[in-house]
């Protein structure tokens, strides 16, 4: 309905760049003179001031922050406060997203921005009780058992099944329950069932729809500790480019981890025999059977010590402890590299920490790699003095990383 103050959010949305200061707060302050000028009434100034704010907000929830958790949506929906504000920024979001160049605007992030566009819409619209969490997850979990053909058995009545499926259900992260399909974790509830305690099981899938290979792995409790960063190291090495990453662990202590990626080699579709030998390789990685690091190291693509550039980004970290009740976000921004995400997931498992969930987002020359971490009591990091220590422990490895390279990583 009003295209024409979209036309000038989009004119206007990076005017702010260049002053030394947060650009969005910068452009809304010349959006609102500009607004005045122009003689607009109060209802589009506001309108104006609030998409060149906010242009950043949805590409950041949907690349950055776990969008299946009901307090996100909830927040973003109460600022956005209509469905017309909503369309509108998400059409400024795109075509932001699409004018940084060719490519920049993947199948991927297209699909990622949609499901945030149509899940907040929902929210708008009054349907907030399909977006509760615990009636959502029942559901699942009612899916999930008529998959597994289990009897329905009344609370009161002890029966072994039952309490075994439903002890292992509710261990898993609601994020995985609910962005899963019904039928993938039944299947991964059988195998879990019935895995040998050696055993490694991995499987891969191409994804035509978004061009993206998803990579399922699922271990017993012997293979979880580093099992995150293993995979890394052999995706890296495999010049893959790892956009999203999910781990859930069980009450018995397997894992299971899922992780998307963009197979760089191919075009196209990615031939079976390619993703069989990825499979094979990340097994040997996780179960130690090949060193994940000597495996990076020796890899020809690795061999340069430090930037090339001449120019020294030495990144940052950020974190932060208010968008997640269950865990601490870790956001690294650096120059992308290849290998930055293996060297900063070694760190994070050399601190005793794990990843719940990480988002890979590449905008141009930099990368932004998000971590969900829970500690070794399987809790969010609240004490002050740690979430310090661990910020200045992962500057000091982008430090290192970009001034010396892989010199360093050769000798630890």
């Amino acid at each position: 309905e009003k295209k024409d103050i979209l036309n000038l959010a989009i004119l206007l949305h990076d005017i702010g760049k260049g002053y030394g200061e947060d650009h969005s707060k910068v452009g809304a302050m010349i959006a609102a003179e500009t607004a005045i000028r122009m003689g607009l009434k109060e209802e589009d100034q506001n309108l104006l001031v609030f998409l060149v704010f906010e242009h950043l907000t949805m590409a950041h929830l949907a690349f950055r922050r776990d969008i299946s958790d009901p307090d996100v949506l909830f927040a973003f929906s109460q600022k956005v406060g209509s469905p017309e504000k909503l369309r509108m920024l998400y059409v400024l979001t795109a075509a932001d997203i699409t004018a940084v160049g060719p490519g920049v605007f993947t199948d991927w992030k297209s699909e990622l921005l949609a499901d945030l566009y149509e899940r907040t819409m929902l929210l708008l619209g009054g349907k907030h009780s399909r977006y509760h969490r615990d009636e959502r997850l029942a559901r699942v979990k009612q899916r999930v058992r008529s998959h597994l053909n289990l009897p329905q058995v009344p609370e009161q009545e002890e029966h072994t099944e039952e309490t075994w499926f439903t002890e292992l259900f509710n261990s898993f992260s609601p994020h995985y329950l609910l962005v899963t399909s019904s039928e993938r974790i039944a299947a991964d509830i059988k195998i879990l069932r019935d895995l040998p305690p050696d055993q490694i099981v991995v499987e891969g899938e191409f994804e035509p729809e978004t061009g993206t290979v998803n990579y399922h792995v699922i271990a017993p409790a012997m293979y979880s500790q580093s099992c995150f960063h293993r995979m890394v190291s052999v995706f890296t090495a495999k010049r893959m480019e790892i956009i999203s990453a999910h781990i859930t662990t069980s009450v018995s202590g397997g894992v299971v981890d899922s992780f998307r990626v963009i197979d760089k080699d191919y075009a196209k579709e990615v031939p079976r025999n390619r993703i069989e030998n990825i499979e094979e390789e990340v097994r040997k990685a996780v179960s130690g059977e090949s060193d994940a690091k000597t495996m990076f190291l020796n890899n020809q693509r690795f061999r340069e010590s430090a930037s090339l550039s001449g120019e020294f980004d030495l990144g940052r970290v950020e974190i932060d402890n208010q968008s997640s009740k269950r865990c601490t976000i870790i956001d690294v921004i650096a120059h992308d590299r290849t290998g930055l995400l293996y060297i900063v997931s070694r760190a994070i498992s050399r601190m005793g920490l794990s990843v719940v969930m990480a988002k890979i987002s590449t905008h141009l020359d930099q990368v932004v790699d998000v971590f969900y971490v829970i500690d070794e009591h399987d809790q969010k990091i609240e004490d002050s003095q740690r979430l310090q220590e661990i910020k200045q422990q992962l500057e000091n490895t982008l430090h290192d990383f970009e001034l010396e390279g892989y010199k360093r990583y050769q000798r630890v």
